[in-house]
């Protein structure tokens, strides 16, 4: 006669199933498969398959869910192409910095070195482009959005516009973002333009991403429309 506990555990079964078909988020979902896994591995287990029980833990279980966790990770991302801008420190500031190595009295050439390339990195930043010194109201809203939608968001840089926009139309990523002047009675209007050629990405960012004088425009051959 067989145990009560059995029907207990198969009865987990349908229910880890039902639950993973009904997740949202993938990665609750993988979790999810990996119960549901863990579920079947017991029932052969209970029921006296034990090589079945074994294959199911190692193939359908660990293996499975890896996979599926790198390819959730690898495909749910959004690549987004920026310009990254050139940024050269001024001259006021390095001939005051030469002054300032000098007024050290520092006679070995080797600790010159040194101390010059210290100096460098304390007084100026890093040339690589950062979130939050380019674009950080656009770059921090389409990040938000995505995230929402359970996408990460992957900056992609690009030393010019003319690779961005070759960037975009060789499908290398789902969207670009640039900044342009516009000039109008004599004053000039900065505003960020989007462009993006997934058509679903685009309908999101068009309905969630609310800031001032910035265009949302979907390319796609000849097919543009825009928001402003």
């Amino acid at each position: 006669m067989t145990d009560n506990y059995v029907y207990i555990i198969v009865a987990l079964l349908p229910i880890t199933a039902l639950m993973s078909v009904l997740q949202v988020n993938p990665y609750n979902a993988l979790i999810i498969r990996g119960i549901l896994g863990a579920v079947s591995v017991m029932i052969y287990a209970v029921l006296g398959a034990a090589d079945v029980a074994l294959t199911e833990a190692l193939v359908g279980t660990m293996l499975g869910v890896a996979l599926y966790v790198i390819a959730v990770r690898s495909s749910f991302v959004m690549r987004l192409g920026i310009v990254e801008p050139k940024l050269e420190p001024e001259p006021k500031l390095e001939l005051e910095l030469a002054l300032a190595i000098k007024q050290r009295k520092i006679r070995e050439s080797e600790e010159l070195h040194e101390n010059f390339s210290f100096i460098r990195q304390t007084l100026f930043r890093d040339f690589e482009i950062e979130p939050k010194t380019y674009l950080p109201e656009v770059i921090d809203g389409i990040r938000k959005i995505v995230k929402k939608h359970y996408l990460r968001l992957e900056l992609v840089k690009y030393p010019n516009s003319e690779m961005l926009e070759e960037a975009l139309a060789c499908e290398e990523v789902h969207a670009i973002c640039t900044r342009q002047e516009n000039h109008s009675n004599g004053s000039t209007v900065l505003s960020d333009r989007i462009s993006v050629r997934v058509h679903r990405l685009f309908e999101i960012l068009q309905s969630q991403l609310n800031i001032p004088d910035s265009i949302i425009e979907y390319k796609a051959g000849s097919n543009k429309e825009e928001k402003h």
